[in-house]
């Protein structure tokens, strides 16, 4: 229950150091409205039948826990339980600690600067799903596990307000599978995008070209590529992710310009057999 949508956003401050001062700011108290409740409960639909649901970052006031209790016999759950901060239940607390051992499945909305924590947690061995900002699947926790193919994510449609004043991409990160399909993309070769103006360099220092939007990605080059994170929204079966990268720095015409993190990818080789990039 810690976000709300706004109608525009630019990304125009995400550079490390803005995001370094966002994470000390912790006033990330925001709610969620109704049709992201009902959007999120949707990608799983089909997985609450006879479940112990938990709401951990909820008061009977959160769109959340209306949306699960107006849809009871129709996702045919065994029983929802809840907490909240507001109620004096951290979620780290003794109290949260016993409702997570009862429960089958976490979902909520939580605070952006407690997220890492609680993979590092609870996470671990429960089956669960939560609404974050993208820059998580960034984090060493998270990343390996997407790596290794135990995390699947979905665009939140929208955008929302991450801490105080600033608005970045958000996604839903699940361990459970979802009933949305990524974004489909047209790929094109190195060659066709040179012809219309896209500029492929490599980092200094790095051995990998950078690509700034998904829709550069080229789709023939056997080299490894570094893209934004948000290019895991889309269907990019024919790439596997083998590293990320933190910082990086870009020189054009003599101005060094820092980039953002960056998910390394490359072509998959045939006989390659880690999880697919999707």
């Amino acid at each position: 229950m810690y976000l709300f949508d706004v109608k525009e956003y630019s990304i125009g401050t995400s550079n490390t150091s803005r995001l370094n001062e966002l994470k000390e700011k912790p006033r990330d108290e925001y709610y969620t409205p109704r049709y992201t409740a009902d959007y999120h409960i949707d990608l799983h639909r089909d997985a609450f039948k006879d479940k112990i649901i938990y709401l951990p970052c909820d008061t009977t006031d959160s769109e959340y826990y209306k949306a699960f209790a107006d849809r009871k016999d129709e996702l045919g759950y065994k029983e929802l339980i809840r907490s909240s901060i507001q109620e004096g239940v951290d979620m780290f607390s003794h109290e949260a600690r016993k409702n997570i051992e009862r429960c089958d499945i976490i979902i909520t909305n939580p605070p952006f600067s407690r997220i890492c924590d609680m993979f590092n947690s609870f996470f671990k061995d429960k089956n669960f799903s939560i609404i974050s900002p993208i820059t998580v699947l960034s984090n060493a926790t998270t990343f390996k596990l997407l790596k290794e193919g135990k995390l699947f994510i979905n665009e939140l449609v929208g955008k929302y307000k991450y801490f105080s004043n600033t608005v970045i991409p958000t996604c839903i990160i699940s361990n459970m599978k979802l009933n949305e399909n990524k974004k489909n993309i047209k790929l094109k070769t190195y060659d066709e995008n040179i012809a219309e103006g896209v500029i492929y360099q490599k980092p200094i220092d790095k051995d990998w070209i950078n690509v700034d939007k998904t829709k550069h990605i080229p789709s023939d080059y056997d080299g490894v590529i570094g893209v934004p994170i948000s290019s895991l929204f889309f269907d990019l079966k024919q790439f596997e992710i083998i590293g990320r990268c933190d910082s990086a720095i870009i020189s054009k015409d003599g101005v060094e310009k820092e980039l953002f993190r960056r998910i390394l990818i490359q072509k998959r080789r045939l006989d390659y057999t880690a999880p697919l990039l999707y």
